[in-house]
């Protein structure tokens, strides 16, 4: 009989579990119905802010649990003392957002133990003002959870339901449907009144760092319901051993907030009003007890305890022995040799050093080889505006033992029309004649090697003058001016370098030739977007492709030993936006040299190589990697079409966690049709990450299986 009790009343007792249960679940919305409603007004809540003024401030503190040299080699690092663990760096500035993702901060005064703000991840800054509501909540990066595409990214879940009727609030998760650094991992809370995010807790990967975000919008009853008024981050950062512990706490203050506002079809071109001039970095740096006046918060006791640390330890470097100081000293000259360098020469010009030593600029290919480069660019801005640019480029190619050189000068003396004059003098590519076209053209299919030939090369050295004016929006006229005087790379001696090629027995050939060759370049893009810097136009994209006619003519006699031939080239580029993560490339090229007895050289503009490292955007398209460079001067005429596809979403996602370091993947696909190669294809797959760029290739002769090989260049956190 007590057994039958205890049987009633445990399904007495689960009855009533189980109905309470229901019950819940009956209350509990399904996500898709409270996502719809969010989707609904999320359009809305994007036009409501076009644009705002705020006072922003950003406080940081750095640990270091473990270093070694390596860390030495990160571009954006800032200097580190061996005695100190602990950093905090304190930033006011005012910060003015224009839709749809332009940002310009305006650092006011700072403080604190750091030489400058430790960007983390390299985007650390941008977190601090993420927009929720845009299809990405950093430009071009962390696909936003609530974007018109969301649904197709995300899973949502809502965990909970809190407050009372009418006033409730959703707890919501999402959960990317793709393991990617474009996607985030994260819960918000949702308002049922107003359907406004309140707060967003997210994740954040990369290849080396991984953070935590968490947002809290502005009150429900003010304009500032849309926008993060606290901004929190916590991350770490793991780099060849090292490990950086970081936490930034960023408070934002808006004094103004305006709509969007909608351009007359006329001037949609012009998009100056959501752009702005330039990041104004100039700073008034205060002591601790200066800044104390600015700061919203009070620091913590041990955040004080930094500042103080920190002051023990200057005075303690005045007495330190000859020995300490000497060792100092080479630290500093280790730094000039593996940092990048910006000096300032009063408000108008600036010298930009990358580092003497740093692996990560070096860059591998097949047909190029292991090569390494490093550049410097000098500005100067004049009263309207006006720029002047000196750029020198260095770099070395392991495999043709060759060191390359350039310097270009520009300078725009009317920037409202795009118009200036510019410089560049350098060595070129080692190149061979025109006397070999038609030798190498009658060789037969099967019995062409380039291994086989004993070619004789030409090192070249040049100087181009251009003048640039666009003529109306969009169109555009380079008027240029080619020096070139290509030297013999050695003398060419019958006894030993055999008798291959043309029977240089019955000609006079000179060591050196020149060439003379005025041109011009007519480039045009119809309905090209752009927005103006003052009184400096700055283009910036269109829908429509862009097309150029490349034309120059060597003239005969100008020089010694120049002859006359004729060049033109005709390039078609067309960029296509899919969706917001998704876009296609494409380009069309045709060249031709018009037939002359004299010599001269095949040196085309649009079909050509680079023997330095290229990045990403670089090798977009028109490029084919494992092409041998003596093809690209063996015909007077060429026809190629390259064709990229990119998303960060093709192959990576499917392989867990690994994706996670993947920025975006590619696909490419091109051809060209020269003298033997009718045609030559190449197929290839690349990955981008913010360390580095690989894609494996493969390339396909007269429709047969050539070779195989990969690219690698090292961007380290340049993307």
């Amino acid at each position: 009989m007590r057994g039958i009790v205890c049987f009633l009343c445990m399904l007495l007792v689960g009855g009533q579990v189980c109905a309470r249960t229901h019950r819940k679940d009956m209350r509990m919305p399904a996500a898709d119905d409270v996502m719809q409603r969010v989707f609904a007004s999320a359009p809305d809540f994007s036009a409501e802010v076009g644009g705002y003024e705020a006072r922003l401030y950003v406080k940081g503190v750095v640990r270091v649990k473990r270093k070694n040299f390596m860390l030495r080699y990160l571009p954006s690092m800032f200097k580190m003392n061996p005695r100190e663990r602990e950093y905090i760096s304190e930033t006011v500035s005012n910060l003015h957002f224009n839709a749809p993702g332009t940002y310009d901060i305006k650092i006011l005064s700072q403080s604190g133990t750091m030489n400058r703000i430790w960007r983390a991840d390299f985007q650390l800054p941008e977190y601090f003002h993420l927009n929720v509501y845009s299809t990405y909540m950093i430009d071009q990066h962390l696909l936003s959870p609530l974007s018109p595409v969301g649904r197709k990214y995300y899973r949502f879940q809502v965990d909970s339901v809190g407050g009372e009727e009418g006033k409730r609030m959703y707890f919501i998760s999402f959960i990317p449907r793709y393991s990617s650094s474009q996607l985030v991992d994260g819960s918000m809370t949702v308002s049922e009144t107003s359907m406004t995010v309140r707060t967003m807790k997210m994740k954040v990967y990369s290849e080396f760092f991984a953070c935590t975000v968490d947002l809290t919008m502005g009150a429900e009853d003010t304009p500032e319901r849309l926008l993060p008024c606290r901004v929190a981050v916590d991350g770490t950062f793991r780099f060849f051993g090292n490990r950086l512990d970081g936490h930034y706490l960023a408070l934002l203050q808006y004094d103004d907030i305006f709509p969007v506002v909608e351009q007359p079809v006329r001037d949609n071109l012009d998009l100056s009003s959501f752009y702005t001039l330039r990041t104004d970095t100039s700073t008034l740096h205060c002591d601790a007890e200066c800044f104390r006046t600015l700061r919203p918060e009070p620091l913590t006791s041990e955040e004080k305890g930094i500042y103080r640390a920190h002051q023990l330890h200057l005075d303690s470097a005045h007495s330190l022995p000859h020995d300490s100081i000497r060792g100092l000293r080479w630290r500093k000259v280790g730094d000039v040799l593996a940092d990048s360098h910006t000096f300032r020469f009063g408000e108008e010009s600036s010298l930009r050093m990358s580092p003497l030593f740093n692996p990560f600029r070096l860059g591998y290919s097949p047909s190029r080889g292991i090569s390494y480069s490093m550049k410097l660019n000098f500005q100067h801005r004049f009263s309207g505006d006006r720029l002047l640019q000196v750029t020198p480029r260095l770099g070395y190619n392991f495999k043709q033992s060759d060191f390359y050189w350039n310097l270009l000068t520009s300078y725009d003396y009317l920037p409202s029309r795009c118009t200036g004059v510019s410089m560049e003098i350098g060595n070129g590519n080692r190149i061979y004649s025109s006397a070999y076209i038609d030798y190498l053209k009658d060789i037969p299919d099967s019995l062409f090697n380039f291994d086989d030939l004993k070619l004789r090369y030409y090192n070249d050295l040049y100087v181009k003058f251009r003048h640039k004016w666009e003529i109306v929006n969009g169109l555009s006229l380079d008027v240029k001016l080619d020096l070139h005087q290509r030297t013999d790379s050695k003398r060419y001696d019958p006894a030993t370098d055999g008798q291959l090629g043309p029977d240089w027995s019955t000609v006079y050939i000179p060591r050196i030739y020149n060439s003379f060759a005025p041109g011009f370049r007519l480039t045009w893009t119809p309905r090209q977007h752009y927005y103006r810097d003052g009184k400096r136009k700055v283009n910036l994209y269109s829908r429509y492709p862009t097309i150029s006619l490349d034309c120059e003519h060597g003239l005969k006699g100008v020089l010694s030993h120049a002859d006359s031939y004729g060049r033109l080239e005709i390039d078609w580029q067309h960029h296509i936006p899919l969706g917001p993560i998704r876009q296609l490339f494409y380009r069309l090229a045709w060249g031709g040299y018009s037939r002359s007895k004299g010599m001269y050289f095949i040196d085309y503009v649009n079909f050509r190589r680079s023997n330095l490292p290229t990045g990403w955007n670089d090798d977009m398209g028109g490029v084919f990697q494992l092409l041998d460079s003596r093809w690209y001067n063996s015909s007077r005429q060429y026809a190629s079409a390259n064709v990229t596809y990119e998303t960060p979403f093709l192959l990576f996602p499917y392989f867990g966690r690994l994706s996670r370091h993947v920025f975006s993947e590619r696909l490419y696909a091109g051809a060209l049709i020269v003298p033997h190669l009718r045609p030559y294809i190449e197929l290839g797959y690349g990955m981008g990450t913010r360390v580095f760029d690989v894609g494996v290739f493969a390339s396909f002769a007269n429709w047969k299986y050539s070779e195989i090989g990969a690219k690698v260049t090292f961007e380290l956190f340049d993307r």
